[in-house]
């Protein structure tokens, strides 16, 4: 399974921008295509700060058009992706790194779940026992 971090779902809501990424997301279709309810929150909040208008409105019909062709299944954040991430946190704080919450969260799911995830964000989620792969290489 193949979970999206936030960076490539919204890379993905800007085809124009990005064209490798959907290339990539079309080349992985023996892959399980997940993406975690902390994504959705972080591109809804994106999405709700920006001002009314045509900018985000175009933004929030790519966001459905992408849930529906590609995140219908979203791995939510629950009591096993909890544990995962408390022992991250931990084990974070004990040798004085910080985390971002948000970020730890969908390292926890991405354990929870035994899955792979895609990120631009790499540095973020080294050491946290991931197996990571960037669709911008």
């Amino acid at each position: 399974m193949m979970i999206l971090d936030t960076n490539v779902v919204s890379a993905l809501m800007k085809p124009g921008d990005h064209p490798a990424i959907a290339h990539w997301l079309n080349q992985q279709p023996h892959l399980l295509i997940r993406t975690t309810s902390i994504t959705i929150m972080e591109i809804t909040y994106g999405i709700e700060r920006m001002p009314l208008g045509r900018k985000r409105r175009d933004l929030e019909e790519r966001f459905a058009t992408l849930r529906s062709a590609y995140l219908q299944d979203v791995l939510a954040f629950d009591k096993e992706a909890a544990v995962f991430t408390a022992t991250i946190l931990a084990q974070a704080h004990s040798t004085g790194r910080n985390l971002d919450f948000p970020d730890t969260q969908i390292a926890g799911i991405v354990l929870a779940n035994n899955a792979t995830l895609a990120t631009r964000n790499i540095r973020d989620f080294e050491g946290l026992g991931l197996k990571l792969v960037n669709p911008w290489d």
